[in-house]
């Protein structure tokens, strides 16, 4: 993954600022804003996709409301209210491509990024797709944050977009093997 990084970014990060620099004028003139939400397809019949949006929704729908009370409050506070303008986010879900194929990983990922309204993009649940898209997120200056991918090569570079809420192999076996040992 890392030599991909290299060879999509260069060696010298100065021309990929200029993507990262046009997605941030595009994302203040959209009136609203997008993340894909990028999840395994379902298997016997259970739509975790779906299920997995819903859940997203629900706790974008309490922030904004936290958000949005907050500006009420305060009405008179400018600088509390500042951020008051707060643009709505809107959902894409998409099923996880094969993981066993980095390049459908990567041409998936490039087609998320052409989604000028595009923050983030939260799921890439395998490791075998999620670093291969990740190369490409960086270069996009699209937020990953992987919900499932363990092989610790997906955080080990200088990536700046590229996070994960869960640790790696290595981790859990350490503390698998602590525990074992206690």
């Amino acid at each position: 993954a890392y030599v991909a990084y290299l060879i999509v970014r260069g060696i010298t990060s100065g021309p990929t600022r200029t993507n990262e620099e046009q997605r941030a004028l595009n994302l203040l003139k959209s009136k609203h804003l997008e993340v894909a939400i990028v999840w395994p397809e379902a298997k016997h019949g259970n739509d975790s996709l779906q299920e997995y949006v819903k859940a997203f929704q629900v706790q974008l729908d309490l922030l904004q409301s936290a958000h949005n009370t907050r500006c009420i409050e305060a009405p008179e506070d400018r600088q509390a209210n500042l951020h008051c303008d707060m643009k709505p986010i809107r959902l894409q879900p998409a099923y996880e491509e094969d993981n066993s194929s980095k390049q459908a990983s990567i041409s998936q990922a490039q087609t998320i990024v052409q989604n000028p309204n595009l923050i983030a993009v939260a799921g890439h649940v395998h490791s075998s797709s999620a670093i291969p898209a990740a190369v490409v997120y960086e270069n996009e200056g699209v937020v990953l944050q992987s919900s499932g991918a363990t092989d610790a090569r997906l955080t080990q570079y200088d990536f700046e977009y590229i996070f994960r809420h869960i640790s790696s192999e290595l981790t859990h076996a350490n503390d698998i093997a602590s525990y074992i040992y206690q």
